[in-house]
């Protein structure tokens, strides 16, 4: 159980500094705005698509590991160019936590 309360965490985590890093540009507000919106809404759509377990169309195995790993993987290096390695490596080293729990009683 804990594990899935992890999980929801890192996604949530994730797109909430996705949009927070659409803030961060030195561009006008509006276009921030649209960014910090955007961004969080793809990570969404393309999450509830491939990765909800309830979807038609859900990744498995292997293709689905990887996605996961490209999406939390993106967040890191977001975290990384808005100065913050500290929680980038603490996100990271729970990403990794999370999966091999995942993988190891195969519940991906």
């Amino acid at each position: 159980m804990s594990n899935l309360v992890l999980s929801f965490l890192l996604e949530l985590y994730a797109l909430f500094m996705s949009g927070y890093w659409g803030l961060t540009f030195k561009f006008d507000k509006s276009l921030n705005v649209l960014i910090c919106l955007l961004i969080p809404v793809m990570l969404m759509i393309l999450w509830g698509i491939l990765c909800a377990p309830s979807s038609v169309y859900r990744l498995s195995g292997f293709k689905l590991i990887a996605l996961k790993v490209l999406i939390f993987g993106g967040i890191a290096l977001l975290l990384l160019s808005m100065h913050y390695p500290r929680q980038a490596t603490i996100f990271v080293v729970l990403v990794v936590v999370n999966l091999s729990i995942n993988g190891y009683f195969k519940t991906i």
